[in-house]
């Protein structure tokens, strides 16, 4: 139940009533619609709503075919009443084709038989055709269409349409560039009396975290991500990259949605074995079209595999824990006195603790490579 108020037209009320069921291989749906002469849908205070509005369907599946028909009545507060029935037949051919057949007739003064068919053909390297036939008041059309829909950044989409339209001649052609900046578009339509052509571009351009970005247009919420230190780094929504980091460890990642859990995840094959993250993924919700700054603090330094014996020669006991004088990160020793430690300097000092006991010792690194070293075995003494 719907009500509506204006200043010229005055007061007016809508009802509607709707139903629907699905079975396993059945549809039925059946609307219902009453609207008062005074009633007005905001921005349409020209035009009266719809007097009375009836609309049922029912579709049944066959196997790979699927049948439906159609009615709908409409009575105007202006006008006269137009009643349709319609009947649809859909199949489908081989693996991915369709084929829909239709057959509308309109009942009443302004009466009159409308059939059809639609062909839709996928192929592959995201390519697509499709040919169609339609047939009303002795007017015949006809026309077959490719196009190849863009998969990712940096695709070329084009499309191609030929036959008669309208009773005429009529071809089409297109492309469609979509890249990281933006996208530019144009089409070609020609008939015996129009030609159109028609050029656009579209782009985004964000100011965030005193930093300026190009992109994709933006209608939606963004995030700027940063894994300082870190250039190339994939980044994007879920499991899919969209972007890599700049040389400053910085990315746009344009298309969040509004007031829900987003997904920030890092691409974990572009990060080097020596990058030491809590989480390559952060759930963020930013408010409508705004910006949100999601961080990933990386422990900086080097990473190395070490051996520790104790004064004894006897390696360091599994189980023990090993950290950097000065910081609270804690490593565990496994088997043969062995501790993947990172955050290393050059030159470094480390303590161990296990039971009841405690000893230090000194870790100088060679000369960095872009393997993990193997350092030791280093005697760990005992603390006094």
């Amino acid at each position: 139940i719907a009500a509506s108020r204006h200043d010229r037209v005055g007061a007016g009320r809508l009802a509607l009533l709707g139903l629907e069921r699905q079975w396993v291989r059945t549809a039925l749906t059946l609307q219902w619609q009453l609207a008062s002469s005074r009633y007005r849908e905001l921005g349409m205070a020209d035009q009266p709503a719809v007097r009375r509005q009836l609309a049922a369907s029912l579709s049944q599946q066959w196997g790979a075919s699927t049948v439906a028909l159609g009615l709908a009545r409409i009575e105007r507060h202006d006008g006269p009443p137009l009643t349709t029935v319609s009947l649809n037949h859909g199949m489908r051919l081989g693996e991915a084709a369709s084929l829909n057949l239709y057959l509308t007739r309109a009942l009443g003064q302004a009466g009159g038989t409308s059939l059809g068919m639609m062909l839709q053909l996928p192929l592959e390297k995201q390519r697509h055709a499709s040919a169609a036939f339609s047939s009303h008041g002795g007017v015949h059309d006809a026309y077959a269409s490719v196009a190849r829909y863009p998969g990712e950044d940096g695709d070329l989409g084009w499309r191609v349409l030929g036959g008669r339209l309208n009773g005429g001649a009529h071809a089409e052609a297109g492309l469609d560039y979509t890249g990281r900046y933006g996208s530019v578009y144009s089409d070609l339509s020609a008939s015996p009396r129009q030609h159109s052509l028609r050029l656009g571009a579209s782009g985004g351009m964000a100011m965030a975290a005193r930093r300026v970005f190009f992109s994709r247009r933006l209608d939606q919420s963004f995030a700027v991500a940063e894994l300082r230190g870190y250039p190339g780094i994939g980044v994007g929504l879920g499991s899919t990259p969209t972007t890599v980091t700049d040389a400053a460890g910085i990315a746009f990642i344009p298309s969040l949605s509004a007031y829900q859990a987003n997904q920030v995840r890092l691409d974990a094959k572009d990060l080097p074995i020596s990058a030491e993250l809590d989480s390559i993924e952060q759930i963020v919700v930013p408010s409508w079209r705004s910006a949100v700054k999601v961080d990933f603090p990386v422990r900086s330094g080097r990473a190395a595999l070490v051996t520790i014996r104790q004064e004894d020669g006897e390696p360091l006991p599994a189980g023990a824990v090993v950290w950097l004088q000065g910081d609270q990160q804690e490593f565990f020793v496994g088997r043969r006195g062995e501790s993947f430690v990172t955050g290393l300097k050059d030159r470094n000092v480390l303590q161990a603790r296990w039971k009841d006991r405690s000893c230090s010792f000194t870790l100088a690194l060679p000369p960095a490579r872009d393997d993990i070293p193997r350092v030791g075995p280093l005697t760990c003494r005992t603390a006094p």
